[in-house]
């Protein structure tokens, strides 16, 4: 029988980590829509995606906003008979008021604060980790080798695409280099991180340019004297532009879907030691560095570059063929529920 399920994206990840369950649930003959967050590049990614959502929120998730989103969101499920929900733990609250059945998807062990909110105040039905999570949530808790961002960047799903060559203006055997800067707004896990400073940023840009093409990918507004090193592209396509990329130099989680692409990616990030997928992405090359190692380390690496001979298929089940699908996890989940 149809049921209707809603998936909440309060982030661009949010979107790509739930879009091929949204797929898995339409080719099953569910009604299924987002329940998003107009932040940063959600809206386009889904209108990219032709993906069905509705906007609950424009606002940043701070504070006030946070009850304000609670409120919106359980206004949804009571007019629009939902059945089942998918996504952040902050559907948990609503849909448990409204008596739905819900799975949160989170790797979030950066603070207790997010595990104890899990355990005792969101009223998920069940809460999805990864293995290495670094908390013990209780019996609702199902951990599954991998990593989140496997739910998207498997072979299964991803295929890389060199029509990404179109927007770049290069050609390929010609180094580029991609900088992620973060706008560190998160609510909690951001207190007390900054970005790169322009003093920094461009000491950073002066010691790539000699030997490739330089990419800033910006989560927020920067000066606009960087305009011509920003790229005008698909949004997608990010996935593309990292999987070709020689370096990635980062202050986001964009580290994890870097290294899972099998590109040399250096993060920059104060308080990397408390997550334990930044740790454990160690073992597959990730570089954790404070901003003066990135100054000194980052023009040495982009040299070297990537491997570009390698097929993605053969990145992947060289290091995750043991990995579980956490879609197929929800899934079977979601059947013995409904």
């Amino acid at each position: 029988m149809s049921k209707n399920i809603a998936l909440l994206a309060l982030t661009p990840h949010q979107v790509h980590l739930m879009k091929n369950i949204y797929k898995l649930l339409i080719n099953n003959n569910h009604n299924v829509i987002y329940l998003v967050r107009d932040y940063n590049i959600t809206v386009k990614l889904l209108d990219e995606l032709q993906l069905n959502y509705t906007l609950i929120s424009k606002e940043k998730l701070v504070s006030k906003e946070i009850y304000n989103l609670f409120f919106k969101t359980y206004s949804y499920l009571k007019n629009n008979d939902i059945n089942f929900v998918i996504g952040d733990s902050t559907l948990g609250i609503p849909s448990f008021a409204k008596k739905i059945p819900s799975i949160a998807l989170t790797n979030m062990d950066a603070n207790f604060l997010y595990p104890f909110f899990y355990k005792y105040i969101s009223k998920n039905n069940y809460v999805l980790t990864p293995s290495h999570y670094r908390y013990n949530l209780g019996k609702k808790h199902i951990k599954y080798s991998g990593y989140q961002q496997l739910a998207y960047l498997n072979p299964k799903y991803y295929t890389p695409n060199k029509k990404i060559y179109d927007y770049l203006d290069l050609d390929f055997d010609e180094k580029y280099c991609v900088v992620r800067l973060n706008a560190f707004d998160a609510y909690s896990h951001d207190f007390q991180l900054r970005s790169l400073s322009e003093n920094e940023l461009d000491h950073l840009i002066e010691s790539l340019k000699p030997i490739g093409k330089v990419i800033i990918i910006p989560e927020s507004k920067i000066s606009s004297k960087y305009n011509k090193y920003v790229l005008n592209f698909p949004v997608h396509m990010i996935f593309d532009l990292l999987f070709y990329s020689d370096l990635l130099c980062t202050e986001t989680a964009m580290a994890t879907e870097s290294i899972i692409l099998g590109t040399p990616t250096i993060l920059v990030h104060q308080k990397a030691s408390n997550f334990s997928d930044f740790i454990t992405l160690k073992n597959f090359g990730l570089k954790i560095c404070n901003i003066n190692y990135l100054l000194k380390k980052a023009a040495p690496l982009f040299k070297i570059g990537k491997n570009k001979n390698l097929s993605f298929e053969q990145i992947y089940y060289s290091n995750f063929n043991r990995a579980d699908d956490p879609n197929i996890i929800v899934m079977k989940i979601l059947n013995s529920l409904l």
